[in-house]
């Protein structure tokens, strides 16, 4: 009996872990390139760094347009976010839409962000990355020493 009691109280926690790990919210300001602010249902604000990812600092080519792009398509679009990790004060989190779209995949597609190779190794995405290589969309479009993804240019 106490094995039953000591195994449901650690499913209890371990739910309520997973709960607090992913939640929806809307997106109301995109702060970076990498930085967005979502408002949770209880209108709680939270900041959050795109996990999986790396984008154009504001010293390098595709910064403003990364920005363009984030706001367009995903400013006060209804997300689901899953947090990925916590570092210090950041919240790495992935955002997920619709059926199972994330915001990661789209800006990897369209050349205006990178995979941060510390996050995320997945074959899919890898792929996308290949694409967007291939067809020169974005940053790939850019000669080796001026492309973000290639140096680390601050």
């Amino acid at each position: 009996m106490k094995k039953i009691i000591i195994t449901l109280i650690f499913v209890l926690f371990s739910a309520k872990s997973i709960a607090q790990d992913q939640y929806k919210g809307k997106v109301v300001k995109i702060l970076e390139n990498n930085v967005i602010l979502i408002k949770d249902k209880k209108n709680k604000l939270h900041k959050v760094y795109l996990a999986g990812v790396k984008t154009p600092s504001i010293k390098q080519l595709f910064y403003k347009e990364t920005n363009e792009f984030l706001s367009k398509e995903y400013l006060n679009l209804e997300v689901l976010v899953r947090v990925n990790s916590r570092e210090s004060n950041k919240v790495y989190a992935w955002l997920m839409y619709g059926d199972n779209k994330s915001v990661y995949e789209d800006l990897i597609a369209n050349g205006l962000a990178w995979i941060n190779e510390k996050q995320l190794r997945n074959g899919f995405v890898d792929q996308i990355q290949y694409y967007a290589k291939t067809d020169k969309k974005g940053i790939w479009s850019l000669e080796d020493k001026n492309n973000p993804a290639l140096n680390n240019v601050k």
